[in-house]
């Protein structure tokens, strides 16, 4: 199963952080999912750009999932590749926020942005499909 992690940005260049091959580890609470991450999932990195981040930036790989107080989990990724083409971030999912439909951009603003929080949200293949031609 597919997962975006939106997050916030780490430290350094707004997003960018780390290289293909690099391991992070992101610690968010788990929205349209119901905790169902682990390991070997698909996995799209998207830093928040209230917080300075860029969007969509990587697509990863889950190494693991650990449990933590509370709702949040910690998930371990492995960097893929880099988003190839200009992110999509807020500004282009904004005119598709209140729309009416189902296109994945709909579904994307719907769980990126219907709630402001950071979080952890299962996508759907059609969802999956289109994030895939940010990536070579």
């Amino acid at each position: 199963m597919p997962y975006i992690i939106k997050t916030d940005p780490r430290s350094g260049n707004a997003g960018n952080a780390g290289n293909a091959g690099d391991a992070l580890t992101f610690c968010e609470k788990p929205f349209y999912c119901e905790r169902r991450i682990k390991r070997d999932d698909d996995c799209f990195i998207w830093f928040s750009e209230t917080k300075g981040g860029t969007g969509l930036t990587w697509r990863s790989r889950v190494r693991s999932v650990i449990s933590r107080d509370g709702r949040k989990l910690d998930v371990n990724v492995l960097l893929t590749s880099f988003a190839n083409r200009p992110s999509i971030g807020k500004d282009a999912l904004e005119p598709f926020r209140d729309a009416i439909g189902s296109t994945p951009m709909h579904e994307l603003a719907r769980k990126l942005y219907r709630h402001a929080h950071n979080k952890i949200c299962e996508i759907d293949q059609d969802e999956f499909q289109f994030l895939l031609t940010y990536f070579g």
